[in-house]
């Protein structure tokens, strides 16, 4: 009788496991023949109805094993389908991050520039208004010297538009 074996972790080919199967029971009747030819048919009277559920179970095993192969492969298929997937989604969350970044250094960029241009713009507003203080103090000064020379006797003052001309004795001033 021919033994066969696969090596473990084989996944045997449903034809293959068919063929066993066939192979096995053409072996076994072979083996029968001989048997009741030399000791008679009593001999292998409760033996073959035990070799029947033997081939019939290694033939229902070998469509587990085909069912489970082919389970396998959808498996398979969905495992690489998935590893595409969440390389894309990968890749595409790299893009966004990088993306966000870009952004997230141009607003920093543009909010420094803000600031340095509110930082001159203070600056500026800080300078016009010291100035206005001052030429509004030079008025208010030149507005109470010319008050003060009116009341001079033999001063005149006269002129227009916030200037102060002063005449004294005659001669301008």
């Amino acid at each position: 009788m021919e033994e066969i074996f696969g090596e473990e972790g084989e996944s045997a080919s449903p034809a293959l496991c068919e063929e066993l199967v066939s192979g096995l029971a053409a072996g076994l009747y072979g083996e029968l023949e001989r048997l009741v030819g030399a000791y008679g048919r009593g001999a292998v009277a409760g033996l073959l109805p035990q070799l029947v559920s033997v081939l019939e179970a290694l033939e229902r095993a070998g469509g587990h094993i085909r069912e489970r192969d082919e389970a396998l492969e959808l498996l398979r298929d969905d495992r690489l389908g998935l590893l595409g997937q969440y390389e894309r989604e990968r890749a595409g969350r790299k893009r966004a991050e990088e993306r966000y970044m870009e952004l997230e250094d141009a607003v920093e960029q543009e909010r420094k520039g803000h600031k340095a241009a509110l930082s001159r713009l203070d600056g500026q507003s800080r300078r016009l208004e010291e100035k206005a203080r001052s030429y509004a103090d030079q008025c208010e000064r030149q507005r109470f010297s010319c008050l003060n020379l009116k009341c001079h006797p033999g001063v005149m003052v006269g002129g227009s538009g916030g200037s102060c001309k002063v005449i004294v004795g005659g001669s301008r001033y």
